[in-house]
């Protein structure tokens, strides 16, 4: 029986069609958007010299968001608690002090001890029971300075891991390496080479798997629990 099992994984596994090949640099995108003239983020030689070009590069991605509202007087109002074994989920809102309502979640350890927070975002068309999806932003003007990685740099030294899939039609792999390249570096002027971590995971799309989820949560224990799992 045990034969049989073998044998039947393995012509299920042969049978499979197999995966289709990686996305060429440039695919899917329109002819016009590929001459669009797109500057280079020119890393300092030293971390003094990064401190002062980082000042720069985030003054133009904030100058690039154009004139926002003045910053709202949040007055958080708590509408709803839920107990658990252990922790408590607070539902809360504020006026955006514009045309709507702000709501957000928080959960809550028991014991009134200060502990790291960790800060989620509703993916695009989502909800609460998704909240670990991205949030795309279409930046006027950003590209003739530099590309993504002029954003991502900005958060070094702090800790950073990117989990992405090799079939994912918004991070084809290609970049994604130009992105590691730049990015190791910038941490490395800060002499934190480990605090930087990309993963592009074979054969997936724009997902989020079990292994994503596991490497990010060891990603939180190491740097924010110490080490504690």
């Amino acid at each position: 029986m045990r034969v049989l099992l073998f044998a039947a994984i393995g012509v299920g596994a042969w049978a499979q069609t197999p995966p289709e090949p990686l996305q060429a640099p440039w695919e899917g995108v329109p002819e016009s958007f590929r001459k669009l003239p797109i500057g280079r983020l020119n890393l300092s030689d030293d971390l003094g010299g990064w401190k002062a070009q980082r000042a720069k590069v985030k003054r133009i991605v904030t100058e690039s968001l154009g004139e926002l509202p003045a910053r709202p007087v949040a007055r958080v109002r708590v509408v709803r608690v839920d107990q658990r074994d252990g922790w408590r989920v607070e539902k809360s809102e504020f006026d955006n002090g514009a045309d709507s309502l702000v709501p957000g979640y928080i959960a809550i350890p028991d014991g009134g001890k200060r502990r790291p927070a960790i800060l989620t975002m509703h993916g695009h068309s989502s909800s609460k029971e998704n909240m670990f999806g991205g949030i795309y932003y279409f930046v006027p003007g950003l590209l003739k300075r530099f590309d993504s990685e002029g954003v991502m740099a900005l958060l070094a030294p702090r800790p950073f891991l990117a989990l992405t899939g090799d079939r994912d039609a918004g991070s084809p792999p290609e970049g994604m390496r130009k992105l590691e390249d730049i990015e190791g570096e910038v941490y490395r002027l800060y002499g934190k080479p480990e605090a930087f971590q990309s993963i592009v995971h074979p054969e997936i799309g724009h997902v989020y798997n079990d292994d994503q989820k596991r490497k990010m949560v060891e990603w939180f224990n190491r740097h924010l629990a110490g080490g504690q799992s």
